[in-house]
């Protein structure tokens, strides 16, 4: 039955030039499209067979959508367990290009076309310059079969988010209204005219246009009586595309570009494999031009980096004795007469601290200096020339910022690189990252000892595993009391060596509720303790907060080496760090963590504690 009506619903829509009457203006983020040429009796047709298709029992509709697949009925975007669902089941079929057609279904002729040409008038710019994009483009549709609910103010028919593509054009199926955009901070509900399809840019668009088009964000709500069906019609690049999604280059002309280019394909398995959150994703495509626009004296600070928190709290500098971060000696703890010793004050730093500095390391210092030169090189590049190495979307790899979520966050004033491609700076790196391997692998066997747990209960989870390299650049901002370089966190990995690049400070920590400013020692390694680690250790070590502050006259630089534990692992206390038979943190799955990690803003130690158990 479900695949004769697949057959029934072979539409082709009637690409009629003359009959699709727009202005490019009206449809800069979302609008209603009247006088679209579709024939009235080939919409009722659809409309009938969608209700059809619904209305069958739930073992005939159940097509199962593939692993690491859309097409079929279910729902989509739902990754933990934990995850909030939506009210809602969804058809997600592809239509075009023919040949990766699942069951045939709806095919139709682009009248959108005509949409994207007046879009490139009202812009200025050729015609072919926004309709290359989107030659042999692929199309999907998405039905969407959202049953009534009684209590429907605590359910939610669509999650908030944008549209991963160029243009959606959505048909209201049945005459329940649900649709709502979001403009200003405030919901508007829409009120679908009859015969009139919805319009609305997606995130692709955005970018092209170099944001002046708009990729609303906008939802789905419940009807408490009555059931609510929608077909919505995505148009995108295809996935062969070689041009990639950037600022169209007529634009740029006019001023600067405010998004990365991206490969269609990344882009596309970035948002197909991210929950549903507003505007996030589009968010992290945005280029954090931060040291190349506000690098001056006294200009004014952009209001998303004013940061209020920055002032309010107590920061305890120049203290000594006790008040003091350990220092910890690796030839000390190297040394059969002074290592048990030594092992008692490590443990003391990782248990109270978090943090210690390392002295006498054995990395050499030539290989520090190149590492160093080759970063600071890299940050004294013209803005254009680091951009060539900006993040791609779903990786954490290349220049810019990260852990940007949403159109209000607050922003970092720091600029950051995580190393890929082909850069100078890689020689370097790899041996730096050589040289320092084995350094780290000491420490997490001295760590197991401190605590009276075999070396191999921290080293079979950390041995030839990944290593990340974040390095910082924190421009000067005279109005330093006013900005943050990099927010309140902790961080999710093992262990982390720190290198002071240059000689300015700026590293706090959290202890008892007061922060700490950390007078780096030259030549010496600063190290924390990660989540993974404490979680790891029962808590006997502790991932603390920390946090970067700004100087008023210098840039800071610094570079963060992260040791990540095995992906396959379930992260939970080790036996050898459970003694007393109380366990203090829930188990969760690696990625999981990574993911949970890496998929929201910085909020502190707040991610970890919710990790915690209550006795």
């Amino acid at each position: 039955m479900a695949s004769s009506i697949f057959d029934k619903l072979q539409v082709e829509f009637i690409d009629q030039d003359e009959s699709v009457q727009v202005v490019a203006d009206t449809i800069g983020s979302s609008g209603e499209l009247v006088n679209h040429g579709v024939d009235a009796g080939l919409l009722q047709q659809i409309k009938a067979d969608i209700t059809e298709f619904f209305r069958l029992p739930l073992q005939e509709k159940a097509v199962a959508i593939p692993p690491n697949g859309l097409q079929g009925f279910g729902h989509h975007f739902f990754f933990p367990k934990e995850q909030k669902l939506d009210w809602a089941d969804l058809l997600f079929l592809v239509t075009r290009p023919v040949e990766e057609r699942s069951n045939g279904f709806l095919a139709y002729k682009a009248f959108h076309i005509q949409l994207f040409k007046f879009m490139a008038i009202n812009l200025g710019v050729d015609e072919e310059a926004l309709l290359g994009v989107f030659k042999g483009h692929t199309q999907s549709v998405r039905i969407n079969h959202y049953p009534h609910c009684r209590q429907a103010d605590k359910v939610l028919g669509f999650s908030a988010h944008t549209d991963g593509v160029g243009l959606t054009l959505l048909l209201q199926v049945n005459d329940v209204q649900g649709l709502q955009i979001r403009k200003n901070g405030r919901w508007f509900a829409v009120k679908n005219l009859p015969g009139a399809l919805v319009v609305n840019v997606g995130d692709i668009l955005e970018i092209l246009t170099n944001g002046k088009y708009k990729s609303i964000e906008h939802r789905a709500v419940i009807n408490p009586d009555k059931e609510m069906i929608t077909l919505a019609a995505f148009h995108k690049p295809p996935l062969s595309c070689t041009v990639g999604v950037g600022p169209l280059q007529e634009l740029l002309m006019k001023g600067k570009a405010h998004y990365k280019t991206v490969d269609v394909v990344e882009f596309t398995k970035g948002y197909f494999t991210a929950k549903l959150e507003g505007r996030s994703y589009l968010e992290r495509l945005k280029l954090g031009a931060l040291a190349g626009t506000c690098n001056g004296s006294d200009e004014q600070i952009p209001e998303r980096y004013i940061r209020t928190e920055a002032t309010c709290e107590e920061v305890i500098s120049n203290y000594h004795g006790d008040m003091a971060i350990p220092i910890i000696d690796l030839n000390k703890l190297l040394s059969p007469q002074s290592s048990e010793e030594e092992c008692v004050k490590l443990r003391s730093a990782c248990q109270y601290w978090g943090f210690f500095q390392l002295i006498n390391h054995g990395v050499p210092e030539e290989v520090i200096e190149n590492f160093r030169s080759n970063i600071i090189e890299f940050f004294s590049l013209p803005l254009d020339a680091k951009k060539e190495y900006s993040q791609l979307p779903n990786s954490l790899e290349g220049y810019g910022q990260t852990f940007v979520f949403s159109e209000d966050q607050k922003l970092d004033w720091g600029d950051m690189l995580y190393l890929q491609r082909s850069l100078k700076i890689r020689q370097s790196l790899d041996q730096y990252s050589s040289e320092t391997k084995s350094l780290s692998l000491c420490l997490f066997e001295f760590l197991a000892k401190a605590v009276g747990a075999e070396p191999e209960s921290l080293l079979g989870i950390f041995e030839e595993q990944p290593r990340g390299m974040r390095m910082n650049y924190y421009p000067p901002c005279r109005q330093s009391d006013k900005v943050i370089g990099l927010s309140p966190h902790t961080d999710v990995v093992g262990l982390t060596l720190l290198l002071q690049v240059n000689d300015v400070q700026g590293l706090q920590i959290k202890r008892d509720g007061k922060w700490f400013s950390v007078d780096a020692l030259s030549g010496a390694f600063i190290v924390n303790i990660g989540d993974t680690l404490e979680i790891l250790s029962n808590g006997k070590f502790r991932s603390v907060e920390h946090r970067a502050v700004i100087h008023p006259n210098k840039e800071r630089l610094s570079a963060a080496l992260f040791n990540y534990a095995r992906k396959d692992m379930m992260t939970s206390p080790l036996p050898e760090f459970v003694k007393d038979g109380k366990v203090n943190y829930r188990s969760i799955s690696y990625r999981d963590l990574l993911s949970q990690y890496f998929m929201s803003q910085l909020d502190g130690r707040n991610r970890l504690e919710r990790l915690q158990l209550e006795h």
